[in-house]
């Protein structure tokens, strides 16, 4: 990754938001965020060209999960308008390229939707995934994190989850 990790941190933050606005869901958002680390890690990335990037990753994210996507002007209104929408579409090819068309992914979101579904736990599992997500989006916000296999991340937020909130003992396997 050729960017300092807390401007990494910001657009990823940004594109949190945005997707909060937009009202895609942090699934979506986490597989932009693999999009931009595999884009970030493939080619240099000039500091004022990494929100574009982001906004890119965000398209493509959003037509893999949906298969349509906001629109360009919307996501463009969401970075004050900075891009031209002919370069966004161009970028949008271009990044493809540069991941190969791989672009469905695994992300920590789907593991953990993973883990939870195969593993018998009581009534409480859409408390433990809600949980669960949150520590996935703070590890896919931290840089430092960014090297981890998804699965892993999945697989310490559910563990998170399950630590933090000792309030409810969950029964796993006992029924």
């Amino acid at each position: 990754m050729y960017i300092e990790p807390d401007m990494r941190c910001k657009v990823v933050q940004w594109m949190y938001e945005v997707g909060d606005w937009l009202g895609l869901g942090t699934p979506t958002v986490g597989k932009a965020v693999y999009y931009l680390d595999k884009y970030l890690s493939t080619l240099r990335v000039l500091r004022s060209a990494v929100q574009f990037v982001g906004t890119v990753a965000l398209v493509i994210a959003s037509k893999m999960e949906f298969g349509a996507a906001p629109s360009l002007v919307e996501l463009n209104a969401c970075a004050r308008n900075s891009y031209r929408i002919e370069d966004l579409r161009k970028m949008e090819i271009y990044f493809l390229n540069v991941l190969n068309w791989q672009a469905n992914v695994l992300t920590p979101h789907t593991f953990t939707a993973l883990f939870l579904t195969n593993v018998p736990f009581d009534s409480n599992v859409a408390r433990v995934y809600q949980h669960s997500i949150f520590f996935v989006d703070l590890a896919l916000a931290a840089y430092k994190f960014h090297t981890f296999k998804p699965s892993v991340i999945g697989a310490a937020a559910i563990r998170c989850a399950l630590t933090h909130d000792k309030t409810d003992t969950l029964e796993i396997g006992r029924a």
